[in-house]
């Protein structure tokens, strides 16, 4: 998808810019506001502007009057990563509640995840709580040594990745949902994940991305609705 996109001649890729609001103006085209750390302001007006953000879509939308449908939540997850070729077992996801998983994947990268040692904030405002998500060397060593220990109760050979000195990454993002509440608990809403929106507004589209699986057919209703209406 990424060489698609780059490769194609009227897509321009305007990175390491952070959108803050879009504005209706008078001839009912759009504005599209950034601040001040952006390095590519955005140029206007827009006739339309799809916001298909997963970290801060809210803002933007509440920035056009646009509230979500129900009650919301922003979690920051951080997870483990590495490189290793050298080691290979299948995939798994564990459904303990607040789950874990491992993922192998054929080019050696892998991904370990331990949901309640890589939750790491929780918001249900507009706007995630980000200065509790800062991932400073003792959160990331937290992280990681969480995981581990928990994975490994389950799959041993998850001790693999230590004996072998693999560099082991800690990052982590955002997951917004249209869900509230631990997913320890089964009536959760968050366990109900099928239940995404997509707003459409005069020109004005707002994506609810819901989960990775759904992107490829979410953008093809989305490109159906730019050219067609």
């Amino acid at each position: 998808m990424h060489q698609a996109t780059v490769s194609e001649p009227l897509v321009e890729i305007r990175a390491d810019t952070r959108v803050t609001a879009v504005e209706r103006r008078r001839d009912g085209r759009f504005g599209v506001h950034t601040d001040a750390t952006s390095v590519a302001p955005a140029d206007a007006p827009f006739d339309v502007v799809i916001n298909a953000l997963w970290e801060g879509r809210p803002a933007v939308d509440a920035s056009l009057g646009i509230q979500p449908i129900a009650p919301w939540s922003h979690r920051f997850r951080a997870a483990v990563f590495a490189y290793a070729p050298g080691i290979s077992f299948p995939s798994a996801v564990l459904c303990t509640g607040p789950f874990g998983d491992v993922k192998c994947y054929a080019d050696g990268r892998v991904y370990l995840s331990w949901y309640s040692a890589g939750l790491l904030a929780e918001g249900h405002a507009i706007e995630p709580p980000r200065i509790s998500a800062v991932l400073e060397r003792s959160r990331r060593e937290a992280v990681l040594q969480g995981t581990l220990q928990s994975l490994s109760r389950y799959l041993p050979a998850i001790q693999l990745f230590e004996d072998s000195r693999t560099v082991l990454e800690v990052h982590g993002g955002w997951v917004y949902a249209l869900g509230q509440g631990s997913l320890a608990d089964s009536t959760s809403t968050l366990h109900r994940r099928d239940r995404f929106n997509m707003t459409i507004d005069r020109g004005y589209i707002s994506v609810d991305t819901a989960k990775y699986s759904l992107a490829p057919w979410l953008a093809h209703r989305v490109a159906e609705l730019v050219v067609f209406g």
